[in-house]
């Protein structure tokens, strides 16, 4: 058996020669530990060496946010570059946001922007495994016991408006893949009342403003205790704040945010 896949890996490697998600070269067998992690089973394996050095992990964050903590960094010797520890920034702990945890992957610019604007663009099965491995990282560092036992996932909603115009949601196959990847029950806990402008349309001000009281509770569906709410870009937190409210006020013990990436601007 172990001849016979290795066999057909070799196949498949002169037909379908595996390549850098991000620049197209083709990776060097000798550097990649599996055949399974090029298909998307393992962060970082799809990218060559100079395209895996351009991806920008989180450094020391808020806990409640995810805003980067600058002094934090320069005082423990952290880059934007590096995992991190977190703590809390002064806005929140002045006034704490709905959401209990909010965790970043990787910063938003370098190879993560460049692989998130290809995944929005094409959808493409490569670059959700990718984005979803990453997010697994973060995933499997939640306690089950953080509040009601194991999280039920659930994306961010479209106006049914912004999917005809904009197609399907590819934070919300994003969510869905996530939740699956990890074993746990994916649900569309949330709605969209009323279309909304892009928030990558606007300035920092209007952000905040654009989402207040946009999102609703489905009636139908009765809230668990812990939600795991999953998206793809963090900017100013607007859309997170939101629906963590909603959530909240439905009755929702705990809620906690992971997204792939997080902007620094």
């Amino acid at each position: 058996m172990k001849l016979v896949r290795s066999l057909a890996r070799g196949v498949l490697d002169l037909l379908a020669p595996p390549r850098c998600l991000c620049c197209g070269d083709r990776l060097r067998l000798e550097v990649i530990p599996a055949w399974d992690a090029v298909r998307g089973r393992g962060p970082g394996a799809s990218l060559c060496a100079a395209c895996g050095e351009r991806l920008v992990l989180t450094g020391p964050s808020c806990l409640r946010c995810g805003i980067h903590l600058e002094a934090a960094a320069a005082m423990l010797g952290f880059g934007s570059g590096r995992e991190g520890w977190a703590s809390l920034c002064g806005e929140c702990e002045a006034t704490p946001p709905p959401q209990d945890s909010v965790s970043c992957a990787l910063v938003y610019e370098g190879a993560g922007r460049e692989l998130l604007l290809a995944y929005k663009k094409s959808g493409g099965t490569a670059f959700l495994s990718f984005l979803v491995e990453h997010l697994v990282s973060r995933g499997v560092s939640l306690p089950a016991d953080r509040g009601g036992g194991t999280p039920v996932v659930c994306g961010i909603p479209r106006h049914p408006i912004e999917g005809i115009l904009r197609g399907d949601s590819r934070g919300r196959v994003l969510a869905a893949t996530f939740a699956s990847r990890m074993g746990w029950t994916s649900r569309a806990l949330l709605r969209k009342r009323s279309w909304t402008p892009r928030q990558a349309s606007l300035g920092r001000k209007r952000r905040l403003e654009n989402l207040r009281g946009v999102f609703s509770i489905r009636r139908a569906r009765r809230p668990p205790p812990h939600v795991l709410l999953v998206d793809d870009v963090l900017t100013t937190g607007a859309t997170a704040r939101e629906c963590a409210g909603v959530l909240k006020a439905a009755g929702v013990a705990r809620v906690d945010v992971i997204v792939v990436a997080r902007s620094m601007g």
